[in-house]
C-alpha cells in the first residue's frame, strides 16, 4: 500500500518525482525518499509527509535526470527515515523502491546476512536491492529478471544503478505499474493519476513483464526477456485532473461531487448494461465480493438483486472468501467491486472465481485497472478520481449501478427514479449547516452507536465506518432489532444515538427499538424520511429530514448528510481529514 514513481528524461527528475508523489501520497504517508542517478546515486528521505521530503529536498537538492521515489504505508518496520525507501544496497550503487510485500523475505535476509551483507533498515524491500546488486553481472535488467525469481508475494519494483545512469527497471506482480511517454521523457507510477499531467500515452504493465525506460526509448519485456509489443493507450487528461478548487479537503469536495458523479454514472452505465456479455440465463447464483466500502456497497443492492433476479444472492468479504473454500462453479456469477480496481483480496477472490468456472463481473472507478482488465465484463462508476481515503462518491455510484444492473436484469422500469435522484443527492447535501451542529454535539464523545432495520442498517454501517475512520470516535452500527440481544447493556445515560428510518413498512419496529434506548436515557438522534419522521414525535434530541426516495435509493441518499456528519465530527477534533492514520486508499496488500 505505497506509491512508486519514476523518471527519465531530458529535465529534473526531482520535479517530476515530488508532482507524482504529491498525487500519490493518498496510498501511504508514513515516510517518503527519492533517488536521482548523477554520476552516483543520490537519496533523500523523510519521516512523515511529503512536505517533510520538500524540506528536505530545499535544504538539500540532488541533480539528476533519471530518478525513483516512493511514498510509505508501513508494513514490515515502524514509520522512520531508515525504513523509508529508496533502499540501497551497501556499496549504494543500486536503489530500489517497492510497493507490495515480500513473502519469503526473513528467508531471504537469513541467507543474506549468512553471506556478509548488512542490513540497515527493518523492511522486507531491503532484500530485493541486496540480491539485485548480488545478482549484477552488467546487466541491470537480468540481474532483476533473476532477483524476482526468488521472490515470494506480490510486488511492484522500480531500480536504478549507477552503472546503469540513463536507465530505469521495474516489474510487476500482483500490484499496480503503468508507463507512459510524454514530450518530457518516459515515468512510471502505481496510478496514472500521478504521472498523467506529463505523458499524453499510457500502458498497464502486466505481472512478470519488465520495463527499461531510457530517456530516448521504452521496452517492456515477458519473463524470458524477449521483447513485447507495448499498447499504449491515449491519456484522458480531464480524468487524471484533480484540484481542490476551493474546497479546503478532498472529502467535502467529493461529497459535493456527487451529485455530477451519479449523473454520469447513470448516463455511462445505461449504455453499458446493453453491452454486457454476461449470461443470465445459466445463473443460478449470485455472489458480490469486496472489501470495506465496497462490500457495504454489495450488502445495499444485495436485496433489489435477489428480488430482480429470483436467484439468492450473497455478499461477502473479499480477505474471507477464498480462504472458506467457497463452493463456485459455472453456474454462479460472481460480482466484484472495487474503486480502485486492485484491491488484493478482490482481485485474488477475482481469480479464484474464474478459475472455478464462474462468470466474473466487475464494478469498478479505474479503467485499466487489474480487475478491470481480468473480470469477463465490467460496469465502470464514473465517480472520477477520489483521492481522500474514507470513500464517499465511489460508494453511491457503485450503489446507483448495481441497482441499475438489477433493475436491468429484472425487467423493471427505474427511469422516473432516476430522474429525480440527482435533486434528492443535492437535498442531502442541503442539510451540511445542521451537521455541523449535530458534529458539536458529538466532538467528545468516546463512543456512538447507529441503528436502522433493513438496508438503513446497511447505511449505519457506512456511516459508521466513515466516523471511525476520519474522526476516531468508537462507533458501531446494529439492526434495530438485534439491541435486545446485547448491544443494549452498553446504553447508559448520555449515550448517542443515531437512527436512521426511511422504510414506512419498519417505521412502528424502528420506533419501538428507539423507545427502548430512550428510556435507558440515550440521546437520540433522527435520521427519517418525512413519512417516518411523523411516528417518533418527541422521544428524539433532533430529527434531520431525508429527501424522500425509493427504498433502492434510499442508501444513496441518507448517506450523504451522514458522510458531511463524519466529515465536520473530524474536522471539530483537529483531526487530518483527507489522511487519517493508519490507513491508506488504495489496498493492494493482504
Amino acid at each position: 500500500m505505497c506509491g512508486i514513481v519514476g523518471y527519465v528524461g531530458c529535465k529534473p527528475a526531482t520535479d517530476f518525482l515530488v508532482s507524482g508523489l504529491k498525487r500519490l501520497e493518498y496510498r501511504g504517508y508514513d515516510s517518503a525518499g527519492v533517488a536521482t542517478v548523477n554520476g552516483a546515486i543520490h537519496v533523500r528521505r523523510s519521516l512523515g509527509k511529503l512536505a517533510a521530503l520538500e524540506a528536505v529536498l530545499s535544504e538539500n537538492p540532488i541533480a539528476g535526470n533519471v530518478g525513483i521515489g516512493h511514498t510509505r504505508w508501513a508494513t514490515h518496520g515502524k514509520p522512520s527515515v531508515a525504513n523509508a525507501h529508496p533502499h540501497q544496497n551497501e556499496a549504494m550503487d543500486f536503489a530500489v523502491v517497492h510497493n507490495g510485500i515480500i513473502e519469503n523475505y526473513i528467508e531471504l535476509k537469513n541467507e543474506l546476512q549468512a553471506s556478509g551483507v548488512i542490513f540497515s533498515s527493518e523492511t522486507d524491500t531491503e532484500v530485493i536491492v541486496h540480491l539485485l546488486a548480488a545478482n549484477y553481472q552488467g546487466s541491470l535488467i537480468e540481474a532483476m529478471q533473476a532477483t524476482v525469481e526468488r521472490l515470494l508475494g506480490s510486488f511492484a519494483i522500480a531500480a536504478v544503478s549507477s552503472d546503469a545512469p540513463d536507465t530505469i527497471v521495474a516489474v510487476k506482480k500482483e500490484s499496480p505499474l503503468v508507463i507512459g511517454k510524454g514530450a518530457d521523457g518516459f515515468l512510471l507510477a502505481s496510478d496514472v493519476y500521478a504521472i498523467g499531467e506529463h505523458i499524453d500515452a499510457l500502458c498497464y504493465v502486466d505481472d512478470f513483464q519488465f520495463v527499461e525506460l531510457k530517456s530516448s526509448s521504452c521496452t517492456v519485456y515477458d519473463r524470458a526477456l524477449e521483447p513485447v509489443f507495448i499498447n499504449w493507450q491515449e491519456v484522458d487528461h480531464h480524468a487524471v485532473q484533480n484540484e481542490l478548487v476551493g474546497y479546503p479537503h478532498y472529502m467535502l469536495k467529493e461529497i459535493f461531487e456527487q451529485p455530477e458523479a451519479i449523473a454520469r454514472t447513470i448516463a455511462h452505465t445505461k449504455v453499458a448494461l446493453e453491452q454486457l456479455t454476461i449470461d443470465t440465463s445459466i445463473i443460478e447464483a449470485v455472489t458480490i465480493v469486496a472489501c470495506g466500502t465496497a462490500y457495504h456497497a454489495g450488502l445495499a443492492a444485495n436485496a433489489m438483486l435477489e428480488q430482480m433476479l429470483n436467484h439468492p444472492v450473497r455478499v461477502e468479504v473479499a480477505s474471507e472468501f477464498r480462504y472458506r473454500k467457497p463452493i463456485i462453479n459455472s453456474h454462479h456469477l460472481v460480482i466484484i467491486i472495487s474503486q480502485s480496481g486492485e484491491t488484493a483480496d478482490s482481485i485474488a477472490a477475482l481469480r479464484l472465481a474464474k478459475a472455478e468456472g464462474a462468470q466474473v463481473l466487475a464494478v469498478v472507478n479505474t479503467k485499466g485497472s487489474t480487475i478491470a482488465r481480468e473480470a469477463d465484463s465490467v460496469l465502470y462508476t464514473q465517480a472520477g478520481i477520489e483521492v481522500a481515503v474514507a470513500s464517499t462518491k465511489a460508494y453511491t455510484t457503485q450503489i446507483t449501478v448495481l441497482t441499475m444492473l438489477a433493475a436491468y436484469w429484472g425487467g423493471a422500469d427505474i427511469s422516473a427514479a432516476l430522474d429525480k435522484l440527482i435533486h434528492q443527492v443535492q437535498r442531502g447535501l442541503e442539510l451540511d449547516g445542521q451537521m455541523m451542529d449535530l458534529a458539536e454535539a458529538l466532538k467528545y464523545e468516546q463512543d456512538v452507536y447507529y441503528i436502522g432495520r433493513g438496508v438503513d442498517a446497511v447505511t449505519g454501517m457506512e456511516a459508521t465506518l466513515k466516523l471511525k475512520e476520519i474522526s476516531y470516535i468508537h462507533a458501531e452500527s446494529y439492526p434495530a432489532g438485534e439491541l435486545k440481544h446485547g448491544t443494549i447493556a452498553l446504553i447508559e445515560n448520555g449515550t448517542p444515538i443515531i437512527a436512521i428510518a426511511t422504510d414506512s413498512e419498519l417505521v412502528e419496529k424502528m420506533k419501538s427499538n428507539i423507545e427502548e434506548v430512550a428510556a435507558r436515557g440515550a440521546k437520540v438522534y433522527i435520521f427519517a424520511t418525512p413519512a417516518c419522521a411523523k411516528a417518533f414525535g418527541a422521544i428524539a434530541q433532533e430529527i434531520m429530514l431525508l429527501p424522500s426516495t425509493p427504498l433502492y435509493f434510499s442508501p444513496i441518499a441518507a448517506i450523504v448528510p451522514l458522510q458531511l456528519l463524519a466529515y465536520h465530527t473530524a474536522l471539530i477534533r483537529g483531526c487530518d481529514v483527507d489522511q487519517p492514520r493508519n490507513l491508506a486508499k488504495s489496498v493492494t496488500v493482504e
